[in-house]
């Protein structure tokens, strides 16, 4: 079974979610066992694969234009909070409204000139933004007018006489553009306001007597209209999955700021969310905030938690009628079993976990798999998709486990029982039979078959196919990254989940794994 091999870790938050990147095959990753790379600073930007952040000692970060953390649109200066809808692969219509963006960076002694160059002008040295300073920390900043949308840039210093390209280390995201790596930053739409979080905490005194309360900070949108206070929405779900909204008590918003006030009180044990949207007096409305938390008599806490991993086919059959029959051709010990998720929760419910000591699920893939065996690594035997690492949908989860209902009582009887569930992400190929392999071949590899005459597992560690009929995903393609990330999303706020196991991070590139951890974390 594969391991987990690296912990992404979000700010401190309250009900901060898991993202773990993990190995599954044999063969080395490009530049170590984490899969990361690194490279030297070169004379221009098509060299580059990476950086090494100890080479220049530098941070970077998009700060706020507009008054306030958020303005952006980056987990900088959003502080982890809120989410976007916008399309991370895209890069804007220069047409729209263009957002003030700025950026920070504390070059390495010797280093003189620093600019930021970015695929908004074309990459050209000479064009490029200078950036001012340095202030008394030795820090250099400039801004940029960009349109909402992710933009690829390099950060661009002389030193020893000749200009170093180099991506940024304190910039979570990448982007390609054709075939080169650069750091991106997301810009959002600065016309809406935003909500960002100046406090939050819960408490609990007893069984039922939960507290939370936080204060959240109006920032206005470009155009300076204020606050709309009538125009503000709060709801809260509960453990059960249930929603209300906030009453007047519990969220107040101040007229003339825009601030808000949250207090909730009599709270069930579990895991709640109140999802809050601020309005401004032009009518523009705020991208929605989550705020996720417990209520729960010992704090939970990820490290030494005891994780337990579930193959849902292989557990128990809670629900007989939706197990399939024999596959044709399958050998039956790679053949569906008829375990189901409502198996998982009829176990959370009656203890057995509980008992174990379990405080996390490590659940595998539940979308949707082919209905067909297919060739074994062997050659000789067939087998089908039962594990669900071969999926066929995006966000579809498949019937033979019990389909979307029965995952969501699955995970609210494990939240029930302080449990949290850790989705297995598949990110590094999918089957052939997927929706977006016929609707977007050109996001997919195909051909190189992982371990096969002239396609080495090390060697072709990012674009072999791990069998004949699983398409290498190509997350150089902004669209197919910016697709799986969403996705990712999906899953984790339709179904209330508590992070991401990712699968084969050895074998997708870095733009993959740091756009993904940047997206959950941005909008949870």
């Amino acid at each position: 079974l594969p391991w987990p091999m690296m912990m992404h870790r979000s700010r401190p938050r309250l009900a901060p979610l898991l993202v773990i990147l993990a190995a599954c095959s044999t063969g080395q990753a490009p530049g170590g066992e984490e899969g990361n790379t690194t490279s030297a600073a070169s004379s221009g930007p098509g060299s580059f694969t990476a950086t090494e952040a100890q080479e220049t000692g530098q941070t970077s970060e998009v700060a706020p234009t507009t008054g306030g953390p958020g303005s952006t649109g980056t987990s900088t200066s959003t502080g982890g909070e809120g989410s976007t809808t916008l399309d991370d692969s895209s890069t804007g219509d220069p047409g729209e409204v263009l957002c003030p963006t700025q950026f920070r960076y504390d070059p390495p002694p010797g280093a003189t000139m620093p600019r930021i160059a970015g695929e908004w002008q074309g990459f050209d040295l000479a064009t490029a933004t200078a950036l001012d300073g340095p202030d008394a920390d030795g820090i250099y900043t400039g801004s940029v007018d960009l349109p909402p949308g992710l933009h690829a840039y390099k950060v661009v210093h002389d030193l020893g006489g000749a200009p170093q390209w180099l991506l940024d280390p304190g910039q979570g995201r990448r982007k390609y553009v054709g075939d080169v790596e650069n750091s991106a930053v997301l810009v959002r739409d600065c016309r809406l306001p935003l909500l960002a979080v100046e406090s939050s905490a819960a408490t609990r005194p007893g069984p039922g007597a939960g507290s939370y309360a936080a204060t959240l900070r109006y920032v206005d949108g470009l155009a300076g209209a204020g606050p709309d206070e009538a125009g503000y929405t709060a709801t809260l779900q509960d453990n059960d999955g249930e929603l209300r909204p906030l009453s007047a008590a519990e969220l107040k918003v101040d007229e003339e700021s825009g601030d808000v006030t949250l207090a909730l009180a009599a709270l069930a044990d579990g895991k709640h969310r109140v999802t809050i949207t601020a309005k401004a007096g032009d009518g523009a409305v705020a991208e929605p905030l989550r705020l996720v938390f417990w209520i729960e008599a010992e704090a939970f806490a990820w490290d030494d938690a005891l994780v337990y991993m579930v193959m849902t086919d292989r557990f128990v059959d809670g629900t007989p009628g939706n197990s399939p029959g024999p596959t044709a051709k399958a050998d039956p010990r790679g053949d569906w079993y008829g375990g189901d998720l409502d198996g998982l929760r009829a176990r959370i419910a009656d203890g057995t976990l509980d008992q174990l000591g379990v405080r996390a699920i490590w659940l595998t893939p539940f979308q949707t798999s082919p209905d067909a065996a297919y060739p074994a690594a062997d050659g000789q035997h067939w087998v089908t998709g039962y594990h669900g690492y071969w999926p066929t949908r995006g966000r579809e989860v498949d019937a033979r486990l019990g389909g979307a209902d029965a995952l969501k009582a699955m995970v609210r009887e494990a939240h029930k029982h302080g449990i949290r569930v850790l989705q297995d992400y598949v990110i590094n190929h999918v089957h052939e039979e997927h929706e977006y392999v016929a609707a977007h071949p050109e996001w997919f590899r195909t051909g190189c078959v992982c371990g096969t005459n002239n396609c080495d597992w090390t060697g072709h560690a990012l674009d072999c196919m791990f069998a004949a009929y699983l398409p290498d995903i190509n997350h150089s393609v902004p669209e197919a990254n910016a697709a799986f990330v969403a996705d990712a999303v999906y899953w984790l706020d339709e179904f209330d989940l508590d992070g991401l196991r990712v699968d084969a991070v050895k074998h997708v590139e870095e733009v993959a794994t740091r756009n993904l951890a940047a997206a959950v974390r941005e909008t949870f």
